[in-house]
């Protein structure tokens, strides 16, 4: 990997507590840097962030209960989401129109819905964990 490719990575961390969060700009890397508690809907991906990577480390994201979504991708392209884990939302991961998604290494526990892909074209699940 050369120096300029390191140099065009840009980081944005997500901190503690910062829910609502709207990730929109194509490319960037979102890294949680914490556990996060939401009283709604946590993380949404609009459809300018194409191939953005939210990486939560392992970090959890807990909802309020029976209600919103852990992470929402709508028409949106090339987006990953790795790493999370997402418990107590009505829907831990919500792809509505997403495309070439690429969702892996996920645990999504305790949601009345997992995930739950209402449109949208060649999304990719692998080695995730739901219960």
């Amino acid at each position: 990997m050369s120096n300029s490719a390191l140099s065009q990575t840009v980081i944005v961390p997500i901190q503690s507590p910062s829910c609502p969060y709207t990730v929109g700009t194509a490319g960037k890397n979102y890294t949680l840097t914490g556990n996060l508690t939401s009283s709604g809907s946590c993380i949404t991906v609009n459809s300018s962030a194409t191939n953005a990577v939210i990486d939560c480390q392992g970090f959890t994201i807990t909802g309020p209960g029976t209600s919103g979504n852990g992470i929402a991708l709508g028409s949106v392209s090339g987006v990953k989401v790795k790493n999370c884990n997402i418990t107590r939302f009505n829907v831990g991961l919500y792809l509505t129109g997403a495309s070439n998604a690429n969702i892996t290494g996920n645990g999504l526990y305790r949601n009345s819905y997992g995930a739950y892909v209402s449109s949208g074209s060649s999304n990719s699940f692998t080695t995730n964990r739901m219960n």
